[in-house]
C-alpha cells in the first residue's frame, strides 16, 4: 500500500532531523515536501541528500510546496495575525494540491486493477517542530474530520534538542495530532521512543 507522505521543513536543524527520519523509511511512503517561501536551503538539501537520489530513482520526481510563516524570527505578535492568516491560507491550498495529486496519481496506478484508489493510498503528515507546521497540522486535523476527505494520520516528532520540556509547536499541536514521540526520557507528554532522527 502507497503511503503519501507530507514532511514539513523547517529551516537549519529541524530538516537536518526530518531528513534522517524520512531516510529510514520504506519504498512504498511516496515523499512530498513542504518549507517557507523564506527558507532558502531547505529544499536543495534535501535533493542534494544521497538517500533521496536512491529512494526516488525509481518514482515520479517528488513535490515541493511553498508556504508562508505564520510568523517571521523576529517579528512583532500584532503584525503577526495578518501573517497567520495568510500561512493558513497557503495550508489549505498546499494539503489540496497534496491530496488531488495523491488521489490522481492512485487512481492512474491502479488503473489496470479493480480496487479503488482510496483502498490503494493512505496519508501521512510528518512534521517536527517549526512553526510553519503549525497551520497545516490544523488544517489536516480538520480536513480528516469533512466527510468525503481522507483521513491524514499526523505525527509530530519533537525535536531531539528538547531534553527536558516541550517546545510551543509541540504544546500547541500536542492534542491534535494522532501521534505525539519524544526522543528523551523526560519531561512529560506524548510517547517516548528513543533517538529516531
Amino acid at each position: 500500500m502507497v503511503v503519501s507522505t507530507l514532511c514539513v521543513l523547517g529551516s537549519g536543524g529541524h530538516t537536518t532531523e526530518i531528513c534522517k527520519l524520512v531516510s529510514t523509511l520504506a519504498n512504498n511512503y511516496d515523499l512530498s515536501f513542504v518549507c517557507a517561501v523564506s527558507d532558502v536551503t531547505s529544499e536543495s538539501r534535501v535533493r542534494r541528500m544521497s538517500f533521496f537520489k536512491r529512494k526516488h530513482e525509481w518514482q515520479k520526481p517528488p513535490k515541493f510546496y511553498r508556504v508562508r510563516r505564520p510568523r517571521e524570527v523576529g517579528q512583532g505578535y500584532f503584525s503577526s495575525i495578518l501573517t497567520t492568516f495568510r500561512s493558513f491560507l497557503d495550508a489549505f491550498m498546499v494539503l489540496r494540491s497534496w491530496i488531488s495529486s495523491s488521489a490522481s496519481s492512485s487512481s492512474s496506478s491502479s488503473a489496470s486493477s479493480s480496487s479503488s484508489s482510496n483502498n490503494n493510498k493512505k496519508y501521512l503528515l510528518l512534521a517536527n517542530g517549526p512553526s510553519t507546521a503549525l497551520p497545516i497540522i490544523y488544517l489536516a486535523f480538520v480536513l480528516s474530520r469533512v466527510p468525503g476527505c481522507p483521513k491524514i494520520e499526523i505525527i509530530y516528532v519533537e525535536s531531539w534538542c528538547r531534553v527536558k520540556t516541550i517546545s510551543l509547536t509541540g504544546r500547541l499541536c500536542e492534542k491534535v495530532v494522532d501521534k505525539f514521540v519524544r526522543q528523551w526520557n523526560k519531561g512529560k507528554g506524548g510517547v517516548y521512543l528513543g533517538k529516531v532522527c
